[in-house]
C-alpha cells in the first residue's frame, strides 16, 4: 500500500439513467384521442375568454410536479444513447484503461 491521499478526478460530463415510460405516453395518446369531441362543428370559431389569477407557491409547486411539466422538461434535454459493453470487451478494457488512476 501506498501513503494515504486525496484524489481528485475531473468530471467533464455527469449523466442520469432514467426510464422513458413510452408506454405511458402512448397510454395517454390513445385516451385523449379517443375521448376527443370536435368542439366546432357547428362552425364557429369564437374562443371564450379566460381569466388566470396569480399562480400560488403551492400551485407553482404542483405544476412543477405534474407529469405533463417533468415530460416536457425531459423532451427539452439532449438525450446520449447508453452504450454497455461486456467486462470482457476491448472497448470495456479501453474504457477502464481511460479511468484507472496511474
Amino acid at each position: 500500500g501506498g501513503a494515504p491521499g486525496l484524489h481528485l478526478v475531473p468530471l467533464c460530463r455527469i449523466t442520469q439513467m432514467r426510464p422513458s415510460f413510452h408506454h405511458v405516453n402512448e397510454a395517454t395518446l390513445q385516451m385523449s384521442s379517443t375521448s376527443d369531441d370536435d368542439p366546432e362543428q357547428d362552425g364557429s370559431s369564437r374562443r371564450p375568454l379566460n381569466f388566470q389569477k396569480k399562480e400560488s407557491d403551492r400551485a407553482n409547486l404542483a405544476r412543477k410536479s405534474s407529469y405533463a411539466f417533468k415530460k416536457a422538461s425531459e423532451d427539452s434535454e439532449i438525450w446520449i444513447p447508453l452504450e454497455v459493453h461486456a467486462e470482457s470487451s476491448e472497448e470495456w478494457e479501453r474504457n477502464m484503461k481511460k479511468v484507472a488512476c496511474t
